[in-house]
């Protein structure tokens, strides 16, 4: 009789279930590899406080990873991040599928995807970031997407934002931004893309991953969770969200994945943000890239800044716990967050090595492992 491969599980949850393991954006630092190590922290406090459902934040929801894990265990959930794309993914993906139209969704989507090849011009993901003829590109000319899928984000956008009632935008908008996240002729972000004789070439010197970067756009049904509770998906700067009235007297737990480094995820995955975007164009930088000029500055990214920032939301926020995730290669030193830490409560760690971003320019004399540090801080 044959066997059946083992599930990867830990405290009733499958983690190779589609809710946590699908439709999500290629992002750095998704946190879907440490899904596991972070149910644990989480289990953790849910014995401690004898609750079987926590109010719990994630302040920082990037690609949604973690909120998505959050929804299992969560009586009520509050998730918040200051990109467009992650507001976007989460108000859609975070939905009770109860309070949605399947069928509608379904429905639409298929339209959608009828329609991506609709002749209605170039429009400003073609014109910007895409060769006007894939076999004849350019020197000049900006390679992020194939001709066809730059039209498709172009024509599937426009469709969303002039026939789709804005309460349900998000349905349609998220699956294209997956989608967009995956078909790119780039290394995971969107700071360059590939080359060959400094010449845009889809795959590269190489001819990597052409599958995946010449593949069409097409938008798939979101996947939702088994387990439901209310949902609050805001967009905002956490700090101040966390010294505001708007979240709860007190919260149950609360989950950190602040920036370690330098680089903003508003520069970072800027495409995402115009695509997610009402606007039909975007002021843009003349440079390699074409980033867009309005991309968010966050105190965390900047040396002189993080430990403050960090200091000052552990300060303000209003929980029994607080998790927060951070690597050994931060801004924030081990020892400089250690010592935040404990003016506030009582504070343990647990530790996992992963392994580092690959498509990093900047490997030479770094770790090709780097050290995730979850800290676990019962407030006073």
């Amino acid at each position: 009789m044959a066997k059946h491969p083992k599930k990867n599980t830990g405290g009733g949850i499958d983690f190779d279930a589609p809710f946590l393991t699908s439709r999500l954006i290629t992002c750095i630092g998704n946190k879907r590899s440490l899904l596991p190590f972070i149910n644990s922290a989480v289990a953790e406090v849910k014995k401690r406080l004898g609750k079987k459902k926590l109010s719990a934040l994630d302040g920082f929801a990037g690609s949604g990873a973690v909120a998505r894990l959050l929804k299992y265990h969560a009586s009520e959930l509050w998730v918040n991040d200051m990109e467009r794309y992650s507001e976007v993914l989460n108000g859609c993906y975070l939905s009770n599928r109860s309070e949605v139209d399947i069928d509608y969704i379904q429905n639409t989507i298929n339209s959608l995807n009828a329609r991506k090849s609709d002749d209605g011009g170039r429009g400003f993901i073609a014109k910007n970031y895409a060769p006007e003829n894939d076999n004849d590109i350019k020197s000049g000319e900006r390679v992020f997407y194939t001709s066809a899928n730059a039209g498709a984000i172009d024509n599937i956008k426009r469709i969303i934002f002039s026939e789709i009632p804005g309460a349900q935008r998000n349905f349609f908008l998220a699956p294209l931004l997956v989608e967009a996240s995956i078909h790119t002729n780039t290394s995971g972000v969107f700071k360059g893309f590939h080359k060959k004789s400094g010449v845009g070439c889809f795959g590269g010197r190489g001819g990597f991953a052409l599958s995946r970067i010449k593949g069409g756009i097409s938008l798939e049904m979101p996947v939702f969770c088994g387990a439901e509770c209310p949902v609050v998906v805001k967009k905002t700067d956490i700090n101040k969200l966390s010294a505001s009235k708007e979240l709860p007297p007190e919260l149950d737990i609360a989950y950190y994945d602040p920036p370690y480094n330098q680089h903003p995820y508003g520069s970072n995955y800027f495409m995402l943000n115009i695509i997610a975007s009402r606007a039909a164009s975007a002021k843009i930088q003349d440079g390699e890239s074409g980033i867009a000029l309005d991309w968010n500055r966050s105190a965390y990214n900047k040396r002189g800044q993080a430990a403050q920032a960090m200091e000052r939301l552990i300060e303000s926020t209003r929980a029994k716990y607080i998790l927060i995730s951070y690597n050994n290669e931060g801004l924030i030193k081990t020892d400089e967050l250690s010592g935040i830490l404990k003016k506030y409560g009582s504070c343990e760690t647990m530790s996992r090595e992963y392994n580092t971003y690959r498509g990093s320019r900047n490997l030479n004399g770094r770790n090709i492992k780097v050290k995730e540090i979850l800290w676990i801080l019962k407030k006073r």
